[in-house]
């Protein structure tokens, strides 16, 4: 026997992804699976919901507003079980995070073994990525980022985790040896390390000054960047989040202090609802206990 409240999430699956495989694999169930339950729902309303051809689907009048009438009542229903599992003394369930693959490697990999310590009937599932997602779609509880990397970031939920900026640093012996620059333009004599992922990639941006700089190192990734400037190859304008284990081992320092970019907020988005699974509300709490990034 077929589960009504299943089959109808995954006819609304297919519909918005307009694709029974696209519907399978976000799923995690099998094309054949897919076509079972729709054809369940045919077969029970008495009445064909799809046009299906080899290039594309659309819905017939009955699948249409089947859609319009199912949506909000399932997404009702989703958020009844929500409120019910918040009242339960113990956090429980698999929790689907994503985020980009440096700042998770840096800031959230390593705090995760103690979150699930803490909380231990609590299953990660981990997506680290540097490409744009869409989390509705990619059935993600979190995702960490700026909303760059998010698709129709405007229609999801979000809290401020963090706020991040770029300032100039360099490791001693490099300082040693070519000095200290002591003003913005002085940042023309040395050596910069330039990250083209920045637009435009040569501009550092501190304060109200933007500063065209140059040197011989271009890389569209920070890590190699901040391991070339700890080598004392030359000075590397990073985030504060990224640097701050080199500053606390003295392997970088600081440089112009009182100039920074401006700010860059971090969020953690998920998807809108009245209530926040218990999963995710212990999990932000924990990202705001731990990600403290002063220096």
């Amino acid at each position: 026997m077929m589960d009504w409240v299943q089959c109808l999430d995954t006819f609304i699956k297919v519909v918005e992804v307009n694709s029974f495989a696209q519907a399978a694999r976000n799923m995690y169930a099998t094309p054949s699976a897919i076509s079972k339950r729709i054809a369940w729902l045919e077969e029970e309303l008495g009445v064909q919901l799809l046009h299906r051809t080899t290039r594309r689907l659309s819905l017939t009048e009955p699948g249409e507003a089947l859609y319009k009438r199912s949506k909000p009542l399932l997404t009702e229903w989703d958020e009844l079980k929500t409120e019910i599992a918040t009242m339960t003394q113990e956090p429980c369930g698999t929790l689907h995070l994503g985020m980009s693959i440096l700042f998770g490697n840096y800031y959230i990999v390593s705090i995760l073994p103690e979150f699930l310590q803490r909380y231990p009937k609590i299953t990660l599932d981990l997506h680290l990525t540097n490409r744009e997602t869409d989390i509705l779609q990619e059935h993600i509880d979190i995702f960490i980022s700026h909303q760059a990397y998010l698709r129709n970031y405007s229609s999801l939920q979000s809290q401020l985790i963090t706020t991040s900026y770029r300032q100039v640093y360099a490791a001693p012996n490099y300082l040693q040896q070519f000095g200290e620059p002591k003003t913005v333009a002085a940042l023309k004599n040395h050596n910069c390390l330039i990250y083209s992922m920045l637009e435009p990639p040569k501009i550092w941006e501190l304060n109200d000054v933007a500063m065209e700089v140059s040197g011989n190192y271009y890389a569209d990734n920070g890590e190699a960047l901040i391991s070339a400037a700890v080598a004392g190859v030359g000075l590397v304008y990073a985030s504060q989040l990224l640097i701050k284990r080199h500053i606390q081992n003295k392997k970088l320092q600081l440089i112009l202090p009182e100039y920074r970019s401006p700010d860059v907020n971090m969020y953690a988005y998920y998807p809108q609802s009245r209530y926040l699974p218990r999963k995710c509300e212990v999990f932000l709490k924990f990202l705001r206990e731990k990600l403290t990034f002063e220096v």
